[in-house]
């Protein structure tokens, strides 16, 4: 990650880790729980035919956006940084998979989506 995307993204995980670290196992299993909700519901609105950058879907990306907050401070070059996690680290992609196996690149999509209709991400010129 630090290769690809700079230092910052070890201190992001390493922080990430430091919240979830102080976690009971009751909070790990209700963050869980609370994910694999949002990304049924995600499913449920790719399965539907419903383009990624819909208003409704980028409505439903705000959860997630916020959750990712919880654990690091996101910015908006961060978070749609995040969509190549989605579909690059296996361990991500297989736990999204669990849910709707055609679901990553829709999922990865919606949160670049997210990023510049909401956060104002403006890509590289060239770039995603």
């Amino acid at each position: 990650m630090e290769a690809r995307y700079g230092a910052g993204a070890g201190e992001h995980f390493a922080s990430a880790d430091a919240v979830t670290g102080r976690w009971t196992r009751e909070e790990h299993e209700q963050a869980a729980a609370q994910g694999r909700r949002l990304l049924r519901r995600l499913s449920d609105a790719r399965s539907g035919g419903t383009p990624p950058d819909n208003a409704a879907v980028l409505d439903l990306m705000t959860e997630h956006y916020q959750g990712v907050r919880l654990l690091w401070p996101a910015d908006a070059a961060a978070y749609h940084a995040l969509a190549d996690v989605v579909t690059g680290n296996p361990d991500q992609r297989a736990m999204i998979e669990e849910i709707d196996p055609l679901l990553p690149p829709w999922f990865a999509d919606a949160i670049r989506a997210y990023a510049v209709r909401r956060l104002g991400y403006v890509p590289a010129r060239g770039g995603g």
